[in-house]
């Protein structure tokens, strides 16, 4: 932990303070003169490429010694750079997933390249060098599906030996997506989180309906009668008569959108009502990815909060100046961020739908209004940007939904 200050501090100069003998730690004690923001200071790592990987058939990874390498060139063999697309891993961009956007008939079992980068030599300075990489890729059977294989392969036999139709098991399809379940925000997206990146994304074949408001009580099976009773669910006079169509249901505007941050992350944003339920229907091949694997058919049925379950914690911001900046963030009794306000500045902000029970608010004083907080540097003689919790009148961070 290293900590400075901004100016030159004469101790001469200095307000007098007293000195006492602490009888329960057994040491001096003094009032401080000067305080310090104190943080941890990036230690200087040398460039240079630590490892090379391909994954995935359509996946190569570089691991780099050092964050923000800088790429002069990347290249694979008989791919064309504007099949390649750059996936920055992480917040330093020291891992990098390359991904190729080509059939997989194209991509052999080893591929052949080179990247180019700046590394650090002996002297510590950044030099251009030439990494050839060699990546080798190819699927191995587990044993698990080298069983379900065999057996298939028996019933097969099996079903040639008493001539019968044999029937093969449906293969699974190996595209792959996650996407919120349950209920929902009425201020946050529905969110889709894909296994690779998409290279076709068909919005026009997205449908998204408003189903109505949620009823409380979910329980009853029929009408209600004259005292607010349940009465039984009317049954056809005639098993054979034909089931009312379905009414046709209200579609809802809405955008699709991917994520600034992750390629493979997209989120669907509407203006959600409150207390309501919705219905998305995805046709099947509205997307693809880089391995020219297709969706199945999606639907999904979901509700979203109800707003009288929840409770909402304002905050007052009253910044140094007009053009100060902040970050407001709600905390749950334990620390962690369950809600956040960037690029905030004077003036009264809203969380909702908070869930009852104990949180905290804290408040980062944003210099640069890049919405995160940033660490100091002592070579460059720049301070960490502060944070504090709120504290009431009492002294008290938990507050009470």
């Amino acid at each position: 932990m290293v900590g400075f200050l901004d100016s030159v501090r004469n101790p001469l100069r200095e307000p007098d303070f007293s000195v006492w003998y602490d009888t329960t730690r057994h040491y001096l004690t003094a009032n401080p003169q000067l305080y310090f923001k104190m943080f941890t200071d990036g230690r200087f790592k040398r460039q240079s490429l630590a490892e090379s990987k391909r994954p995935e058939q359509h996946k190569v990874t570089l691991l780099f010694g050092a964050p923000q390498p800088e790429i002069l060139e990347f290249s694979i063999d008989s791919i064309a750079p504007e099949e390649i697309i750059t996936e920055y891993e992480t917040k330093g961009r020291d891992t990098i997933n390359y991904w190729l956007n080509v059939p997989s008939e194209r991509l052999g079992d080893t591929l052949r390249g080179r990247v180019i980068y700046l590394k650090h030599d002996s002297v510590n300075s950044l030099v251009p060098d030439t990494a050839k990489l060699e990546l080798f890729w190819k699927y191995f059977e587990s044993k698990e599906e080298k069983k379900a294989r065999e057996e298939e392969e028996k019933k097969k036999e099996k079903a040639l030996k008493d001539s019968v139709e044999y029937i093969p098991p449906k293969v699974p399809n190996p595209f792959k997506v996650d996407f919120s379940r349950g209920e929902l925000n009425p201020e946050r997206p529905l969110t889709f989180t894909f296994a690779m990146p998409l290279t076709e994304v068909d919005t026009t074949a997205i449908e998204l309906y408003y189903v109505g408001e949620v009823v409380d009580n979910q329980n009853q099976s029929g009408p209600m009668d004259r005292k607010g009773r349940a009465s039984a669910p009317q049954m056809a006079a005639d098993s054979t008569a034909v089931a009312e169509k379905e009414p046709e249901l209200p579609k809802v505007d809405f955008t699709f959108e991917q994520d600034t941050a992750n390629m493979k992350i997209w989120h669907l944003r509407s203006q959600w009502k409150p207390k309501s339920k919705y219905r998305m229907m995805i046709p099947a091949g509205a997307f693809r990815n880089v391995a020219s694997q297709q969706n199945d058919t999606i639907k999904l049925d979901f509700n979203t909060f109800d707003l009288e379950k929840y409770g909402s914690v304002l905050v007052n911001v009253m910044g140094k100046r007009h053009d100060s900046r902040y970050v407001i963030y709600l905390r749950n009794e334990g620390g962690k961020v369950i809600d956040e306000v960037r690029h905030a500045h004077t003036g009264v902000y809203r969380f909702n739908y908070v869930q009852p029970g104990k949180v905290r608010v804290s408040v980062l004083e944003d210099n640069n209004d890049n919405g995160i907080w940033d660490t100091g540097n002592l070579i460059e003689r720049r301070q960490p940007e502060r944070t504090e919790p709120y504290v009431d009148e009492r002294g008290e961070e938990i507050i009470e939904v």
